[in-house]
């Protein structure tokens, strides 16, 4: 199994587009939590912010975490919900603090490959009527290793209305 790259140009496009990466926290693996966030940061399209929202973590360490992130980086915001809301009202409150003109959501144990938003701006930039993009994904195991690669077919409202095949990465 080989990993399909596509090298997408950084040369001659503005960064008009703004993307808002969600990310919802509840109790994470700190480490899995750290490369998640550090994913995010090592895009190549530079015009997005990351807010991350605690939906009320047992420990104060997760609070820490992320405010290490939004004090360092001006576009990383950091929020905790005052009692435990569950992922649907968590989503929800991010995106009502977002400002960017397309919502993503990454979970607290995913990793954005480092061209995910430059893939969504060209993919959007090529396409005024577009309104969903999506894209493959896979899994990675504790060694670095993908499996379960799950490459999916264009939109398929029958299919959609049996199963999520959509599920990540989600604009």
């Amino acid at each position: 199994m080989s990993e399909r790259n596509i090298e997408y140009s950084t040369t001659g496009y503005n960064e008009s587009v703004k993307f808002s990466v969600i990310m919802p926290v509840h109790n994470p693996n700190l480490q899995y939590f750290h490369e998640a966030i550090q994913s995010v940061l090592n895009q190549k399209y530079l015009n997005f912010e990351l807010i991350i929202v605690d939906d009320y973590s047992n420990t104060k360490s997760v609070e820490e975490c992320a405010r290490s992130y939004s004090d360092e980086y001006e576009f990383i915001r950091f929020y905790r919900n005052s009692k435990h809301l569950n992922i649907s009202n968590t989503l929800n409150f991010g995106i009502s603090k977002s400002k960017g003109h397309w919502i993503c959501f990454l979970d607290q144990d995913d990793l954005f490959h480092e061209n995910a938003l430059l893939a969504a701006f060209h993919a959007i930039s090529s396409n005024e009527d577009i309104e969903v993009v999506y894209t493959d994904e896979d899994k990675i195991d504790e060694d670095g290793n993908r499996y379960e690669p799950n490459f999916k077919p264009s939109i398929n409202q029958g299919l959609l209305l049996s199963q999520n095949y959509i599920c990540h990465l989600l604009l």
